[in-house]
């Protein structure tokens, strides 16, 4: 039987995980703060640039490629930061089909992960704007923060000091179910901790929290699942301890559409659960 790895090694990527979280976090925290077109350009450079980045994972052939991915990535979400969500919303569709006239009418080589990517990505885009805009945004963003963080450093202690049986082996080994049951424990505490320093309804939170984090697993392992078909291990190398944008970024790009789709149902953010 393989013996557990050693306590050093365990946590031997946390340093950098930690000295990046400083950096990021206070950034993020400002523009979920501050709002406006600030926050929403920042989610444009954002997605332009996870983008650029799935161009690695769907084995785009040239750097021409990488920028049609690009392209097609800003325009429906600069289009909700400059204009209206509903123009975006009718883009993503648009731009996707544009995408895949491009691959079959003029044999460009944009796989099919590569036009569905753009797609996710800009899900994602448009729902994190259209959260901060909506009345409540900040609450709404802060709990997505919170849920999110709490669900990757609880999965990530848990995971390494537990272990146990594997959660999907076929597409990231290192995850385990300990790990993602802490995951869940992490992020409906985190939501419980909010809730009562702002005195917003605990329980609707904790449910939230729950799904937000269930939708942040997946996409990580979706993210997982597409590095490991295109044989990479990293979606970039730009962030210490976690590679490229993709690979910080992937528990939001799945937690972030769900999170609006619970806002929508319940018909305004947490003060109103």
């Amino acid at each position: 039987m393989a013996q557990p790895p050693e306590p050093a090694n365990q946590f031997r990527d946390l340093v950098p995980r930690i000295a990046s979280a400083a950096v990021m976090l206070p950034a993020a925290g400002f523009l979920i703060w501050h709002g406006g077109q600030a926050f929403a350009l920042a989610v444009v450079v954002m997605c332009g640039w996870m983008a650029w980045e799935l161009g690695l994972l769907a084995r785009a052939a040239t750097v021409f490629d990488k920028f049609l991915l690009v392209a097609a990535e800003l325009v429906p979400v600069a289009l909700v930061a400059l204009v209206a969500t509903d123009q975006g919303l009718i883009a993503v569709p648009a731009v996707v089909a544009a995408l895949v006239g491009i691959r079959v009418l003029l044999g460009r080589d944009i796989s099919w992960t590569g036009i569905v990517g753009v797609a996710y990505i800009a899900a994602a885009g448009i729902a994190a704007i259209w959260l901060r805009r909506g009345d409540g945004g900040g609450d709404v963003w802060i709990l997505l923060l919170l849920v999110v963080v709490a669900s990757d450093v609880s999965a990530y202690i848990v995971g390494r000091v537990v272990g146990g049986p594997k959660l999907a082996p076929a597409i990231s080994p290192k995850k385990t179910w300990s790990g993602s049951i802490g995951a869940l424990a992490g992020s409906a505490s985190a939501a419980a901790v909010f809730g009562m320093a702002a005195t917003l309804p605990i329980l609707p939170m904790i449910g939230a929290a729950l799904l937000v984090s269930i939708a942040s697993q997946m996409g990580d392992l979706l993210e997982s699942w597409a590095k490991r078909r295109a044989g990479v291990k990293d979606s970039g190398s730009i962030i210490p301890g976690h590679g490229g944008a993709l690979d910080r970024l992937d528990g939001f790009l799945f937690a972030t559409p769900i999170l609006a789709c619970i806002v929508l149902a319940a018909g305004g953010p947490p003060a109103t659960w």
